[in-house]
């Protein structure tokens, strides 16, 4: 056995070795070799990163996300002493047991090493557009940082949007209203994203306020009127998909001049029962003596019709008409009578 003394190449370099053998009375016997010394280089590190899920539901927190950062060896020299370091933005906590600091030992030439961490998302994201997130850590060989910012992104995409709810309107129940006397409208809603809503009003089809869920206004004609608003969430506002609620009603003369305060009073709806009701109820209204042309709807919270119960000639007294909602979701309806050109609407609620 000989040691091979050799200089460190600048390029990868060939070594041809030639050994004789010689004895007396035999002819010399050789041996080549060949020695191939790469470019010798320090030990050098390279990162990549990733997270198990790849991508997210923007609008929840998570729990066991895997962040992963894989180290490799790409020098020639053995790494020693190689850490990961997490570092953590306020969107996300480690689980309950998790270290920030990973220590991943010696990483031998043109081998690889993991740090795993398990986080905890803990922000939604109210916004509608797909979006990115980063987990980032600094990687150290020695004691010292070699790499500051190797980042996992992780993709941010918009759930289905929950549209907001009504859960109360005032007035809850609206027949009439007098001329000339401020009327205040007002929505309370809920929200699954808790975003900012935007409410739009409306005036006999005209849009007149967003200033909020409340809306104030003064009727200076007689004859029949409606009040709507729209309520939109970041995610819809700009389209069609609004949350609508509409108010019908009379404006009415408080002198009793301009209509029949006797003959308005006559014609209401008396209520239904039982109410709240699953599937079935009865609707009961009274309409003046003499004979009148009648329609009765049902209509969602939408101020869409569902359904037709009543159209045509009555005879003034009390009337019952049944109403099955069967293959309709629960919510608020309102029972509308029309008849005279006057309005009466009655809240009713399905719960399934």
């Amino acid at each position: 056995t000989w040691p091979i003394v050799y200089p460190t190449p600048t390029v990868k370099t060939d070594h041809d070795i030639m050994l004789i053998s010689s004895s007396a009375g035999y002819p010399n016997d050789t041996c080549h070799a060949t020695l191939t010394v790469p470019v010798l280089t320090a030990a050098m590190l390279e990162a990549r990163a990733w997270t198990v899920p790849a991508q997210l539901d923007s609008t929840n927190a998570a729990d066991g996300i895997q962040v992963l950062f894989r180290i490799t060896n790409t020098g020639n020299d053995t790494a020693r002493d190689v850490s990961s370091a997490l570092m953590l933005t306020p969107e996300f906590v480690l689980n309950a047991g998790d270290t920030v600091l990973k220590q991943m030992g010696d990483i031998a030439p043109g081998d690889s090493a993991d740090a795993v961490y398990v986080v905890k998302r803990i922000n939604r994201s109210l916004g509608c557009a797909i979006d990115t997130t980063s987990i980032c850590a600094t990687i150290s060989m020695d004691g010292a940082p070699v790499m500051t910012s190797v980042c996992a992104k992780l993709l941010l995409v918009p759930g289905v949007n929950l549209l907001p709810e009504i859960t109360a309107v005032i007035p809850a129940v609206l027949d009439s209203i007098d001329k000339d006397v401020e009327t205040t409208f007002e929505v309370q809603m809920f929200d699954y994203e808790r975003g900012d809503l935007t409410y739009v009003w409306y005036v006999n089809g005209t849009e007149e306020s967003r200033a909020g869920s409340q809306f104030a206004w003064t009727f200076n004609t007689l004859g029949n009127a409606d009040v709507k608003v729209e309520i939109y969430d970041p995610c819809t506002i700009g389209t069609n998909d609004a949350v609508i609620h509409i108010w019908n009603f009379v404006v009415r003369d408080p002198t009793g001049i301009a209509d029949n305060p006797a003959a308005l009073r006559e014609f209401s709806i008396i209520g239904n029962y039982p109410n709240p009701f699953n599937p079935g109820t009865v609707i009961e209204y009274r309409i003046p003596e003499g004979r009148h042309d009648v329609l009765l709807e049902v209509v969602d919270a939408g101020g869409r019709i569902v359904r037709t119960l009543q159209q045509g000639e009555l005879a003034g007294g009390i009337h019952r008409v049944s109403f099955d909602a069967s293959g309709l979701p629960s919510g608020t309806y309102l029972a509308r009578l029309t008849a005279g050109g006057v309005v009466r609407v009655h809240g009713m609620v399905l719960v399934k």
